[in-house]
């Protein structure tokens, strides 16, 4: 496989740390982990990493993002980089492992003092090798002629936490635009009910509150879109009546009227936000 990889400075915190979710043992002293933080621009990230606590004997580091567009994961799998620079080409092939597991990615960290100096690669939330990283107890791969061993011990937890992270992450930035998903904090989001057929629940990880203030001249029911895409009332506002609820970034919510037909979704942003409810009743034949 082979795709197109921005730089990344791992060791990589640019934001508080806010969460560990998970600590394994891994093999020996190493341990894997997934956690959450704040980036650089406030926006929700999650990480994942392999190493000794409290040292810089870090063998994976990677990371994804709630920012429009940046949700892939971008990992870096440590191999030596000698004479190489930030962003110079290298590939990574995973050893004892079916069809073509070559990838394509760049050098990272060469001159870095602390954290991952290796090969940078994006590897999308449904890759096979996540798949076999969680189910082996280790796995060698190949940089430049030289062969590492990554423990995977206590890796399935980690691994699991992480990608669905980032799913929800790269659902949200799929569904958005800068018009319909605005980040201010009181702002409306907006969206057609046609483009997020098959919504449903990610998971429950990043809190958000919400309150829905019926703006419109008529009834409206403000259902939760449950793990199984099965809405659930949760409120029923009449005109000029609001409702605060307590939900996390990655559960949709439709707005519907009386017979219960779709007028709009809400997807929830970080923090504290006021959704206006203004989309009109539509005419959706004799019911």
């Amino acid at each position: 496989m082979s795709s197109r990889f921005g730089h990344l400075r791992l060791g990589y915190v640019c934001g508080a740390l806010a969460m560990a979710t998970v600590a394994a043992p891994a093999s020996d002293d190493m341990v894997w982990q997934s956690f959450q933080f704040d980036g650089a621009d406030g926006g929700a990230s999650s990480g994942i990493s392999v190493g000794v606590p409290e040292t810089d004997h870090i063998m994976l580091s990677g990371s994804c993002t709630a920012s429009i567009g940046s949700a892939v994961p971008r990992i870096t799998f440590g191999a030596p980089v000698d004479g190489l620079r930030d962003g110079d080409r290298m590939e990574i092939q995973f050893l004892n492992t079916s069809g073509d597991a070559v990838y394509s990615g760049r050098a990272a960290g060469t001159d870095a003092e602390v954290g991952v100096s290796g090969i940078e690669v994006e590897l999308s939330v449904d890759d096979e090798i996540w798949q076999v990283m969680s189910e082996r107890r280790t796995i060698g791969y190949m940089v430049g002629g030289d062969v590492m061993n990554l423990p995977l011990g206590g890796s399935a937890r980690a691994i699991e936490q992480f990608l669905n992270d980032c799913h929800a992450y790269a659902a949200n930035a799929h569904a958005s635009t800068p018009q319909t998903m605005p980040l201010e904090p009181t702002a409306d989001n907006p969206m057609t009910c046609e483009a997020y057929q098959g919504a449903r629940s990610q998971n429950s990880h990043v809190p958000a509150t919400v309150t829905f203030d019926n703006r419109t001249e008529g009834y409206r029911s403000v259902m939760w879109l449950d793990f199984d895409g099965v809405p659930q009332q949760m409120a029923a506002l009449n005109p000029g009546e609001s409702s605060t609820i307590n939900t996390y970034l990655t559960h949709p919510w439709m707005i519907t009227d009386g017979p219960g037909n779709c007028l709009e979704i809400h997807m929830p942003q970080p923090g504290t936000t006021t959704f206006r409810l203004t989309a009109p009743n539509r005419w959706f034949g004799d019911e």
